[in-house]
């Protein structure tokens, strides 16, 4: 089962209740370090009229007050699990995602802070960099949720013809992490596969010349596949967690028919979802892909916490620190 070492949760200016309570209990469950950070803008422009060394002060007085607010939020549990505070300057999700490479963290907890602005989005720009960008898991909360998890929704994917597995290593860890968490949580946990028959709207034409009963069986086979895929990932699961841990949970299988940014919004709010569990990136190895279309469709269109990993092998474009 996945376990987490290293912990990293980001501050906001926002309600950050329930992302912090969920991070202390992560921590403690799996005896983990957890670090608390605050990012601020680094003060390097001249302020005319202001000497110089008025605004150092001011940075300073800036940091002290930022660490003494970490410091008041980890006093109360640092008997439970080990606590490190940091503010971090410069351009925030830069200065988080080198903080993760420095310490090897593998795991971000922040609170969700939408943008507000002609469209108002559930995830800001920080969010949407660190969802891109981050080398490790980011786990994005919304912050009016309540603090128990009642119903995770994991989706899934499977590798076509002659690909080299990159979505079942994604799947592995999306499963880890929806499984652990389900029992931790004692929440229902829905797994989901979009499918489709390739094709299907070109052959249902008449020029086709394929008849309603031929097609129709095409899209059987096409469905059983999907749920022989999704039977054969579940008993790769058990394996992965342990019988007795996957026995534990209260589990359903979605195979539903549709494209994969439809199925998964509407299946995580049909079941009013407190988390979605999935991968952001589909296929690794190309330049710029660093979120797929498909996972920034759905990311848009959530309105629920959010756990994002990467596959095996994600490089993060983000430049390691100096001293990483």
């Amino acid at each position: 089962m996945k376990r987490f070492h290293n912990i990293l949760f980001v501050k906001t200016d926002g309600n950050d209740d329930v992302a912090f309570v969920n991070a202390v209990a992560l921590a403690v469950h799996n005896r983990a370090s957890l670090t608390l950070v605050k990012t601020i803008d680094e003060i390097r422009e001249p302020v005319y009229g202001v000497p110089e060394e008025t605004i150092r002060e001011l940075e300073k007085t800036i940091i002290t007050n930022y660490r003494d607010a970490l410091e008041a939020l980890a006093k109360p549990h640092r008997n439970s699990i080990k606590i490190e505070i940091e503010v971090l300057e410069g351009i925030p999700f830069l200065s988080i995602i080198q903080e993760v490479m420095r310490n090897r963290c593998d795991l971000i907890i922040k609170s969700a802070k939408g943008d507000r602005g002609p469209v108002s989005r559930f995830f800001n720009t920080i969010d949407m960099h660190l969802l891109r960008k981050s080398p490790c898991p980011v786990w994005l909360f919304k912050p009016d949720q309540p603090e128990t998890i009642s119903r995770i929704v994991a989706a899934v994917d499977f590798d076509e013809p002659g690909e080299e597995g990159n979505n079942q290593s994604l799947n592995k860890q999306i499963l880890e992490m929806a499984i652990s968490l389900a029992s931790r949580e004692r929440a229902e946990l829905h797994i989901v596969h979009a499918w489709q028959a390739i094709a299907e709207n070109v052959l249902s034409s008449v020029r086709s010349g394929l008849s309603e009963q031929k097609l129709d069986e095409y899209i059987a086979v096409v469905r059983k596949n999907s749920e022989r895929h999704l039977s054969q990932l579940m008993e790769s699961a058990m394996g992965w967690v342990g019988q007795d841990v996957f026995d534990g949970i209260i589990l359903k299988i979605h195979a539903i028919k549709g494209q994969a940014q439809g199925v998964v919004i509407d299946l995580a709010q049909t079941l009013d979802a407190d988390l979605l569990v999935m991968g952001t990136v589909g296929r690794t190895g190309i330049p710029g892909f660093f979120i797929g279309n498909t996972a920034e469709t759905i990311l848009n269109g959530i309105d629920c916490s959010v756990l994002a990993v990467k596959p095996a092998g994600f490089i993060s474009p983000v430049e390691p620190p100096k001293s990483a």
